[in-house]
């Protein structure tokens, strides 16, 4: 599936999000024998609630970039990536989104800590 099937999926019309994202007439079209530039494709993804991984095809079916990233516990897309996570790793990663860059460091810091503990 090629990253315009992907957006089509969407199920909006093609000259609408071009329109919204301001891209040129066709562009979206044209990304079936080309590759998007990442700035493009992320005006997409983001007009779309997706993640970039989902349109070319590394996530998840469905995930917006504004949801978790995990999902129904053993989703698998074609390239059989797993995206397979416990309630409590889903726990940890929703609170990890609302936290600082520095906060994460933290965290991930303290995390090395306990298992060098073991």
């Amino acid at each position: 599936m090629t990253i315009t099937d992907r957006i089509k999926q969407q199920g909006k019309p093609l000259d609408t999000i071009e329109k919204e994202c301001g891209l040129g007439s066709g562009t979206i079209s044209k990304w079936k024998n080309s590759s998007p530039s990442v700035d493009k494709l992320l005006s997409v993804a983001q007009y779309l609630n997706v993640s970039l991984d989902f349109l070319v095809g590394y996530d998840c079916p469905g995930k917006s970039v504004n949801q978790s990233i995990v999902g129904d516990g053993n989703s698998q897309n074609a390239y059989g990536f797993s995206c397979s996570t416990s309630p409590l790793e889903e726990s940890v990663l929703l609170a990890m989104r609302k936290m600082t860059d520095a906060e994460k460091a933290r965290v991930i810091q303290f995390a090395y800590e306990i298992i060098d503990k073991k």
